[in-house]
């Protein structure tokens, strides 16, 4: 039965790995009764050599969706002036995609250009749906327990990734400062890179489930005016969905800053 599956995996892919350059260096070593190396392995090596194959083509990223925002696509700016909650709670959905993820890991990475009005503090959560609709903040928000750096870091489950400060002088009346861009004050600074990624563990999809991918915008209001809440903007995004199996468990795993 072995060499039967061999040879029917052969017939499907086996001439890209004969002439792969480790088959082609063996081709080229002298034969056994010219005094060279002499030929090992046969059928059983390269059924194994096809197997170690199959697992790093499993192992390996695929790229499910690749999207973006902008004044063609439907959105100009996406703006809100709601705080973040703690959980990944609160704020609005500025993108929202239900897809089917039939692998073990999935990673959400985002950018875009943005800017926020009054020093307020641009925040960013994502999260995944499965379909039971349990929803899960994906890492390394998930895991944060704690308000991070404090002040407006962000609550558990957000990133703040954008907070400008201001001046007061400028903003009473003073000598303008080179921002106050669009009208929001001495911070609004038109425009910053604004960066995020995640990852999470999920149960892969079969042919009937699926699993929506969110990711939450929010505006953290200036901590000297905490009652006045002010907006927090982004643009010309770019949105990628990708997954990957992993037999072994260890991805998307935390880690500390010891040597691993």
């Amino acid at each position: 039965m072995r060499y039967a599956k061999t040879l029917a995996i052969v017939s499907v892919s086996a001439l890209a790995i004969i002439f792969s350059s480790p088959f082609i260096a063996r081709a080229k070593k002298p034969a056994a009764n010219a005094g060279g190396e002499p030929m090992t392995g046969g059928l059983p090596a390269l059924e194994d050599r096809v197997e170690a194959l199959e697992g790093l083509i499993a192992s390996s990223l695929h790229r499910l969706s690749a999207e973006f925002q902008n004044t063609a696509s439907g959105v100009n700016e996406v703006s809100t002036t709601v705080a973040p909650l703690a959980g990944g709670l609160g704020g609005i959905s500025a993108y929202s995609k239900t897809l089917s993820i039939p692998f073990d890991v999935v990673y959400v990475t985002f950018s875009a250009q943005g800017d926020t009005h009054g020093g307020a503090a641009l925040s960013l959560s994502g999260n995944i749906t499965d379909a039971a609709a349990v929803t899960t903040v994906c890492e390394p928000m998930a895991g944060q327990t704690g308000d991070g750096g404090g002040g407006t870091a962000g609550p558990a489950g957000w990133m703040t990734l954008n907070k400008l400060p201001t001046n007061p002088t400028v903003d009473t009346g003073g000598t303008p400062n080179n921002c106050n861009d669009g009208s929001g004050g001495s911070a609004d600074c038109h425009d910053n890179t604004v960066m995020f990624s995640c990852c999470l563990r999920i149960t892969p999809d079969t042919a009937s489930t699926k699993h929506t991918v969110e990711i939450r915008l929010a505006s953290q209001p200036n901590p000297q005016t905490p009652l006045t809440p002010t907006l927090a903007f982004y643009e010309r995004s770019t949105i990628y969905i990708d997954a990957s199996a992993d037999p072994g468990g260890s991805l998307c795993s935390g880690v500390g800053t010891a040597n691993h």
